[in-house]
């Protein structure tokens, strides 16, 4: 199961540049961009070869979680009322329970972001989220966390302030290289879909990406983008230029994954 593999921009490509520039396989310093270039694919290739780890440059679900480590949690929240979710069964599989995989599921909720959000809270370690994955339908600006018979429950870049005020209790979760992503179609589409990023980057202060395409999801794209992604970044920032402040930074922290 792919998790990362050439072409990839996104935070989590981060975390893994700076996971292999403390390795001793890591013969030539990556730049810590978010961009799984050429560099970084040869790193991932020498790390599997001189580790044991089979053999190309992409990195799955195996080598994914040395790089997170047990200490950093990686959360999916699931919406189960979707049509749809049985493509998701693999979150199900008891393959994940070695990870310490958190899987929430969401249930018939309409205008329950304040149970969802509650739900994130309650369920995250202070300070150790990594990765928070969000799966189910979206549109473009709009990320649909927990279907119901009026709508549903979504994340959406029309709902204005009191949203993101409310996004802010989950600033404390969040470690501080982590991100979110929303697994949803055309999410990050548009004007919408960079209103919506920039204003929860903006509240949690991570990271958040989002396909700009249809995502199938299900099997062996669960856990990864089908497509082009958009990255938005706390303050405006580049995703460049976050990556570069989280490596910078991270000698300061040296339980981190780098």
């Amino acid at each position: 199961m792919i998790i990362l593999r050439r072409r990839d921009r996104l935070p989590t490509v981060a975390v893994l540049q700076s996971y292999l520039n403390q390795q001793e396989s890591t013969t030539e310093y990556l730049e810590v961009d978010g961009i799984f270039g050429r560099k970084t694919e040869g790193a991932v290739q020498l790390y599997r070869r001189e580790n044991g780890r089979g053999t190309g440059g992409a990195v799955d679900y195996d080598l994914w979680r040395t790089v997170v480590g047990d200490t950093w949690q990686i959360i999916d929240s699931v919406d189960r009322t979707d049509f749809d979710s049985e493509k998701h069964a693999v979150l199900d599989h008891e393959d994940l329970a070695p990870y310490g995989q958190t899987v929430l599921e969401q249930f018939g909720m309409s205008r329950g972001g304040p149970l969802v959000l509650r739900s994130l809270r309650l369920n995250a370690r202070t300070g150790e989220v990594v990765l928070m994955r969000f799966h189910g339908h979206g549109s473009p600006g709009s990320m649909v966390v927990s279907s119901g018979r009026s709508g549903g429950t979504t994340f959406d870049h029309s709902f204005g302030q009191r949203f993101y005020d409310a996004l802010r209790e989950l600033r404390p979760i969040f470690a501080a290289f982590g991100s979110v992503e929303m697994h949803g179609c055309r999410v990050g589409r548009g004007n919408a879909g960079r209103t919506l990023l920039s204003g929860m980057a903006n509240a949690i202060g991570v990271p958040v990406s989002a396909a700009v395409n249809s995502q199938w999801g299900g099997g062996q794209t669960t856990f990864r983008f089908e497509g082009a992604t958009k990255t938005a970044c706390p303050g405006g920032q580049s995703l460049k230029a976050w990556a570069g402040s989280m490596a910078t930074t991270s000698e300061e922290r040296p339980a981190a994954p780098f």
